[in-house]
């Protein structure tokens, strides 16, 4: 605060909340304790009149280190003084997804603001970046591939998920074709994974069986054009 002044104002910003929450603000000078200056309550926004809708990406395949473009669009225009969107990349391990901002603003009067995005991929995986106000939340998936022949891992539950298999910065513009195999019956991949023209990669589904006990190790193999890579994944 400066010298002779009573009052100093300041910038802060609060997520969006799931539900109606009063926030107490505290301040302390040297010398004494907290002491409670101002409550604010902040209103869950209604899902019926204000959402987010949507969360696209310039690319939905994208090697290592590309900048990419996000966007969020809402349901019905942003009100005056705009409204913050909280962005999360939702990456479980280091080592694969997207960087982007905490969150973007989208200016009144408006329904979408865009934001960058980093593509950081150390083995294939399929990102899902995600843009929230609380009550409501979009999801964006973008299949993240390093820059060499590549396969997915990790750990998996019982179900179904997503993996993903990159070519990294080999041409491709006639497509291609990748075959997998898994070791352990139950680990049910499709025999051949088809990349686009002009992609570096593409997702494919996975199933685990309940028949597959839990801490099982699973090798799937992936080969294409003439190379034969492994991955493990752990049930």
């Amino acid at each position: 605060m400066p010298e002779g002044a009573r009052s100093v104002s300041f910038p802060f910003r609060i997520a969006a909340p799931r539900e109606t929450v009063t926030y107490e603000m505290k301040a302390q000078v040297a010398g004494s304790g907290l002491t409670t200056v101002a409550k604010l309550t902040i209103l869950a926004a209604d899902p019926a009149v204000r959402a987010v809708t949507e969360f696209r990406s310039s690319a939905d395949v994208a090697l290592d280190g590309t900048a990419l473009t996000g966007t969020v669009v809402l349901k019905t225009p942003a009100p005056a003084g705009g409204i913050t969107v909280s962005l999360s990349n939702n990456a479980p391990y280091a080592g694969a997804g997207v960087s982007i901002p905490l969150y973007v603003t989208i200016p009144g009067g408006s329904t979408s603001a865009s934001f960058p995005m980093r593509v950081f991929a150390s083995y294939p995986d399929v990102a899902r970046p995600s843009a929230d106000i609380g009550t409501s939340i979009a999801i964006g998936d973008i299949v993240v591939v390093p820059k060499e022949f590549a396969l997915s891992a990790g750990g998996l539950r019982r179900g179904t998920a997503k993996g993903a298999v990159g070519i990294g910065e080999a041409p491709n513009p006639s497509g291609a074709t990748v075959t997998l195999t898994s070791d352990t019956p139950g680990f049910t991949v499709p025999p051949t994974v088809t990349i686009p023209p002009g992609k570096p990669g593409a997702s494919f589904p996975i199933t685990v069986s309940d028949s597959i006990p839990y801490g099982k190790r699973v090798v799937l193999t992936a080969t294409w054009n003439g190379r034969t890579i492994t991955s493990d994944y752990w049930v």
